[in-house]
């Protein structure tokens, strides 16, 4: 939320919302859930691209018992499956 627009800020401050993010801030701070998830290229494997689009594969420096944002997702995915 420190990047958005105030009036956009305020209303994601007024409505439920579900945050999944490694780090805490401004939007986790307000969410009503919070999904804390490893950091690529810090405890988690990953991708990141230069500026040229060039990918460059990003290993763990550090290992966590936080899943990634995509183990969040599918998890997510497969327990709304299975209602």
């Amino acid at each position: 939320m420190a990047h958005f627009p105030r009036t956009a800020a305020g209303y994601l401050e007024q409505i439920p919302t579900i945050v999944v993010d490694p780090m805490e801030n401004l939007t986790s701070r307000s969410a009503v859930v919070v999904f804390p998830t490893a950091c690529y290229g810090v405890d988690a494997a990953g991708t990141s691209y230069r500026m040229d689009n060039v990918p460059i594969r990003l290993r763990p420096a550090l290992f966590t018992q936080r899943p990634t944002d995509e183990e969040v997702l599918d998890r997510i995915i497969q327990e709304v499956k299975s209602c």
